[in-house]
């Protein structure tokens, strides 16, 4: 495991990319960015990584792919079998403008990490069609979108009211915000301002498109960045609340017994290596 430190790095979203990785890993720092992740691992009995993203834990093993959006904290902390695998991010919109059942998108952004079986031989394919130029991308988009929606329906849930499309771009500026920002104090005003939304249509907006309001998901942005510290470093509670953008020591307990279930020296006791 890495050694731990509180640096959450920030990064601007990548885009559409489909890539080799075969660098040392795991993360020294957690990060977030705006796209949707897919991290495939080549079918080798020695191979798992684990990711902490949304205060746990989550393997993707042998053959698997996981699926996560990379605007929550997330860092990858443990890596066995061969240092290789291919990686892809899509943009934000994109997923969102595919409007998958059961309410996925909305779980993916809320911290969910899902994994499905992935043939390495399709893996490679996507790689070679995506460095075959932009000409070649459509295909990969288009099996990427029927494998989603496969996942989605597997995974029952409510589904939430579709977003209007000109509000997209407008939820990318959102997210990227907060995701830079959510250790700060911060007000609709600021992020309708950030968006260049009026503060109303911003909420509706929203929460047509993550399923949650955008007080809930900055909490839970928040308690998210405490939970990786209570579990991977040694910081003082006080101190992992004022880093984690919480104005008062009360309104942090209150908000972790809320979202986790539990106090914040429990969860350290349960969950740290």
């Amino acid at each position: 495991m890495p050694t731990p430190v509180a640096k959450t790095r920030h990064e601007t979203p990548m885009g559409f990319r489909v890539w080799r990785v075969d660098h040392e890993l795991p993360m020294r720092h957690a990060h977030t960015h705006g796209d949707v992740e897919i991290n495939f691992l080549p079918p080798d009995p020695r191979a798992r990584i684990t990711y902490f993203i949304a205060g746990r834990r989550a393997d993707v093993h042998s053959g698997h792919a996981g699926i996560f959006w990379g605007g929550v904290p997330h860092q990858l902390i443990e890596h066995q079998g061969p240092r290789d695998g291919i990686w892809i991010t899509l943009p934000l919109a994109w997923f969102l403008k595919c409007n998958f059942p059961n309410n996925f998108a909305a779980r993916l952004m809320q911290g969910q990490l899902f994994t499905l079986p992935l043939s390495a031989d399709r893996a490679a394919q996507w790689l070679r069609e995506f460095d075959a130029g932009p000409a070649h991308h459509r295909p990969i988009l288009l099996e990427l979108e029927a494998l989603f929606a496969r996942l989605a329906l597997a995974a029952p849930a409510r589904r939430p009211a579709a977003p209007r499309a000109d509000s997209l771009s407008a939820i990318e500026r959102i997210t990227s915000f907060l995701a830079l920002h959510y250790q700060q104090a911060l007000s609709i005003d600021d992020l309708a301002a950030h968006a260049r939304l009026h503060p109303k249509y911003l909420m509706t907006a929203f929460r047509q498109a993550t399923g949650t309001t955008v007080k809930t998901y900055l909490l839970r942005l928040r308690i998210a960045h405490a939970q990786r510290l209570l579990a991977t470093t040694d910081m003082r509670v006080l101190d992992i609340a004022m880093h984690s953008g919480f104005g008062s020591l009360s309104r942090f307990y209150e908000t972790f017994d809320r979202y986790v279930g539990s106090r914040p020296l429990v969860y350290r006791r349960q969950n740290q290596a």
